[in-house]
């Protein structure tokens, strides 16, 4: 269904709801009908940038929690002279520019999936623990200190 914003209309009866929390799809089909999700592929989504002394050089795998996907435990670095930057990517893919716009940690960043700009956010270096939270349906990230919780 459409991310339009519009409320859902069916006739009267009985349904299954799914939500396909991976790329934000959502399915309204018959109760007891076939599962339409079944044998869907989900997305991984993944953080790369100037972290955990990576250098661009490897990815960090988001996992679910509290329907937001989270990189826990994050440092940021300097290895390539930027400061803190990463990308969100969508299986891995990256395309776009390495420009960056500066953010606050704590402040709910919108993107474009895997493409535009670097994310960059006003972070301490190496010795500070941040957690990444993404909402793949709002394209918001938001940078918070370890263990505190999200604005978005």
């Amino acid at each position: 269904m459409a991310h339009d914003g519009k409320n859902l209309s069916a006739a009267a009866g009985t349904y299954d709801l799914y939500l396909n929390c991976s790329n934000g799809d959502f399915y309204m089909v018959a109760a007891g009908a076939e599962d339409p999700t079944v044998g869907a592929t989900l997305d991984t989504w993944v953080i790369r940038g100037s972290i955990n002394g990576t250098g661009w050089q490897s990815d960090i795998t988001m996992e679910m929690k509290d329907n937001l996907l989270v990189a826990k435990d994050v440092t940021f670095d300097d290895t390539d002279n930027q400061g803190a930057q990463f990308k969100v990517l969508k299986n891995g893919e990256w395309s776009g520019t390495e420009n960056a716009k500066q953010y606050n940690v704590g402040e709910p960043i919108y993107f474009s999936v895997g493409k535009g700009d670097n994310i960059a956010v006003n972070a301490t270096l190496s010795s500070v623990k941040y957690d990444i939270y993404l909402s793949i349906i709002k394209h918001c990230v938001c940078v918070v200190k370890a263990g505190d919780k999200p604005t978005i």
